[in-house]
């Protein structure tokens, strides 16, 4: 795994309703989800956001000792 990770258009598909994503839109990429009525939404001011493309997250590289 690793490596670059690619954004997905909106155009091909889109996440999962309320899956946090990183969603990119007007220049800037910002967290945030889909809604239930197909509207992505900004983690940091609660607007609808008009996104072109968006990723998962992927979470940090560390490992975990049982």
């Amino acid at each position: 795994g690793g490596g670059v990770m690619d954004w997905i258009s909106v155009k091909e598909r889109l996440p999962e309703p309320w899956e946090t994503v990183l969603l990119w839109g007007h220049g800037e990429a910002v967290s945030g989800y889909l809604a239930d009525n197909g509207l992505f939404v900004d983690h940091r001011w609660g607007q609808f956001f008009t996104a072109t493309h968006w990723m998962i997250p992927e979470p940090p590289g560390v490992e975990v000792e049982e």
